[in-house]
């Protein structure tokens, strides 16, 4: 059981029933809790239990480099924190628990806009019960959640002002993690190439031209974030100008 857990498989695929059943699970997990923390749970509790969520993630995330390095695997290539849903799930934690409204405005459209697609178009190759399998799902499911779930128990809204911070914000990402991927001959960010597995990526033209698509893409995934949770608000303003 252990050796299934710490070597590699790479045996998952996408649109299979493992992969539509970690879906489920992760959905399954997030609704119960959103339901616990509107109708039992104070905020402190809230709050606590999407820590507790989220550190599961982080203690993950981090041991990722030990199980690889017990395995033989570790390569830092591919094993260090620099992806975007690796670096939020280290920082994420803590933004919920001590409520860092303006980290969390700049977080909210990397996790809706990148890591929530990445449950639809997985670039995982390990299966159950590799640990990189837990990894990943509870990483790529947990982290939109967490964004989510301020919503509901902070009762924070995202403005144009977030949209902006994080344009600005990934953008400057990149442009530290593109040193990295030069001197270790990386592809953290997917910068220097596309996932090797079939993913939204792949419609978006080749390299390095699919990284200004993307930054166009970007303007109008995040714009249309910010409609989507304002909704509220602008149907209240059309309602009253009427």
């Amino acid at each position: 059981m252990w050796s299934s857990i710490l070597y590699e498989n790479g045996q998952f695929k996408g649109y299979t029933s493992e992969h539509y059943t970690a879906v489920a699970v992760c959905v399954t997990i997030a609704i119960a809790l959103a339901l616990l923390a509107k109708y039992r749970f104070s905020e402190k509790q809230s709050r606590n239990a999407i820590t507790v969520l989220l550190g599961i993630g982080l203690i993950l995330q981090i041991s990722k480099p030990v199980l690889t390095g017990m395995s033989g695997s570790f390569d830092a290539r591919e094993d260090l924190p620099f992806h975007l849903c690796n670096a939020m799930i280290i920082l994420m934690p803590f933004i919920m628990y001590y409520k860092w409204r303006k980290f969390w405005g700049i977080a909210f459209f990397w996790v809706i806009g990148g890591t929530l697609q990445a449950l639809f178009t997985p670039s995982l190759t390990e299966s159950f019960p590799h640990h990189e399998f837990f990894r990943y799902w509870t990483v790529h499911a947990f982290l939109p959640f967490a964004g989510i779930f301020a919503l509901q128990i902070y009762d924070w809204r995202i403005t144009w002002k977030d949209m902006v911070n994080s344009m600005i914000g990934l953008n400057i990402f990149a442009l530290l993690v593109t040193p990295i991927n030069l001197y270790l001959g990386s592809n953290y960010l997917f910068l220097m190439a596309k996932p090797a597995v079939k993913t939204i990526y792949d419609y978006l033209g080749p390299w390095p031209y699919y990284i200004l698509s993307i930054e166009v893409a970007m303007i109008g995934v995040f714009g249309l974030i910010l409609i989507v949770f304002n909704a509220d608000k602008l149907a209240a303003k059309l309602t009253k100008s009427n």
